[in-house]
């Protein structure tokens, strides 16, 4: 894995940390544009919310889009004697 420095002039940064049922979306952009956390769903109406909220960021200004997704995993582990 390569790690680069987001040039942040022009550039919108979206932010999901995600959930089995919610995630929560965040955007920084250029300008020092901030928006708050927000919840969304985890189907089509959800995700048309964080489109919408990357669509109005964007208005107004040429920008390119970073996502980033925070994951966490829980893992269970199974042992089978037979």
């Amino acid at each position: 894995m390569s790690s680069k420095r987001i040039p942040l002039e022009r550039t919108l940064v979206v932010g999901v940390d995600v959930g089995s049922e919610k995630h929560q979306g965040y955007l920084r952009g250029p300008e020092g544009l901030e928006v708050r956390a927000f919840p969304f769903n985890n189907d089509r109406s959800g995700f048309g919310l964080l489109a919408s909220r990357v669509s109005e960021a964007r208005a107004g200004y040429p920008c390119r889009l970073y996502f980033g997704w925070c994951l966490t995993v829980r893992i269970a582990v199974f042992h089978s004697a037979t």
